[in-house]
């Protein structure tokens, strides 16, 4: 079957990393899978990422793409020039299927729209809802205005993909979407081996940059809490003023020597550090609509049989995961978190046993089986 595979975000270097991740793994292995894969995008594609089995291809300036946030108006023009390059490109290409992840969601109703009129079956593939979105963008209105355009886009869509269980009741509910509609693909990693005996000179890893809806400084408060002396590395920082703030505040408690705050990294470069670390850092707000949540983070951890530190939602799907999988611990306050902290990093034997069983699940969650679940969606839409 031939597919376009539209990605609103390509680059893994950019403000959307996990976003990038999904969309260029699961591309590439859907080629696994047999399908014909090209993929488009008016973002920057990696330059540290090359594929000989998927076709990728640019629409219009990525620069221009990137500098859009002038307004409405600019938004809007914009997309409409995305959408035509797209609607073109269609029409040349006569794909049998497209995926569309996005999640501007004017642009969704542009894309699905001319899927939907050029080859019939179009799937959204909705990483994160507006439903969850809204919590860190301003403005009751913006938000009910993305919120109704990414129900028309999800209307137009033959299927809908979403990364958990909690994501999708959500949507089925709130949208008012039939629940066979919407599949869950989960999100994945690679399964890497042969790190054993590499030292493990960095106690708690977190990939990416500190974000309010991480309440990373409930973690600094709980790192400081533990009385425990350890080496942290925040790995992909930027300079948002709430990182600034964070690095501000383990300063203030004292633990500006134990927490490195680096820039981001090559993907060889984030498999090194994950090598070198004893457990994964995973952080969420405890505000309730996190429970659907499992960021990709989570799986990059797994994959390279890194047991994984939780604060979040008891009830959330992360918890969850680590939970019946044997291969982490979690905590959803500050005092729970130091307790695991001082707890778990004293194991040795502790840590080795959930770092097998992270291996043991990520086998179950890996882009492998991401891709074969996405390809059964569109198999049956062809079916349908």
């Amino acid at each position: 079957m031939r597919i376009v595979f539209f990605t609103e975000f390509a680059d893994p270097h950019s403000t959307a990393p996990g976003f990038a991740v999904r969309t260029l793994a699961l591309a590439s292995h859907l080629s696994g899978e047999g399908f014909a894969v090209t993929l488009v995008s008016p973002d920057r594609f990696p330059a540290d990422s090359t594929s000989d089995t998927i076709v990728r291809l640019p629409l219009g300036d990525p620069q221009i793409f990137r500098r859009r946030g002038g307004g409405l108006r600019t938004l809007v023009r914009t997309d409409l020039t995305v959408a035509r390059y797209f609607l073109r490109l269609l029409n040349s290409r006569r794909p049998e299927a497209v995926i569309a992840a996005l999640h501007d969601p004017v642009l969704a109703v542009l894309i699905l729209f001319a899927s939907r009129m050029v080859c019939g079956t179009a799937v959204f593939d909705v990483h994160d809802s507006w439903l969850v979105l809204e919590k860190e963008h301003r403005g009751d209105w913006k938000n009910a205005f993305r919120k109704l355009f990414e129900r028309f886009a999800i209307a137009f869509a033959t299927s809908v993909t979403t990364v958990t269980p909690t994501l999708k009741r959500m949507i089925a509910q709130s949208y008012h979407v039939r629940s066979e509609k919407i599949k869950v693909v989960f999100n994945g990693a690679e399964t890497v081996v042969g790190a054993a005996d590499v030292v493990k000179e960095v106690d708690i890893l977190h990939l990416g940059s500190p974000r309010p809806y991480y309440d990373t400084e409930a973690f600094i408060d709980a790192l400081a809490a533990s009385g425990v002396s350890l080496s942290v590395v925040f790995l992909g920082c930027d300079d948002e003023s709430y990182v600034r703030k964070i690095k501000q505040k383990a300063l203030q408690l004292g633990l500006g020597s134990e927490v490195a705050f680096l820039p981001p990294a090559s993907r060889t470069e984030v498999s090194e550090w994950l090598a070198r670390s004893r457990m994964g850092l995973s952080t969420l707000s405890s505000d309730p609509i996190y429970r659907c949540a499992i960021g990709v983070k989570v799986f990059e951890y797994l994959g390279h049989g890194v047991p994984i530190l939780h604060l979040g939602p008891a009830d959330g799907e992360t918890a969850r995961l680590l939970t019946a999988g044997g291969c982490g611990a979690c905590a959803s306050n500050v005092s729970g978190m130091a307790n695991i902290i001082r707890r778990t990093l004293g194991d040795p034997a502790g840590l080795a046993g959930m770092s097998k069983s992270a291996l043991a699940v990520s086998r179950e969650f890996s882009w492998h089986a991401s891709a074969h679940h996405m390809a059964e969606v569109l198999q049956s839409n062809r079916e349908a």
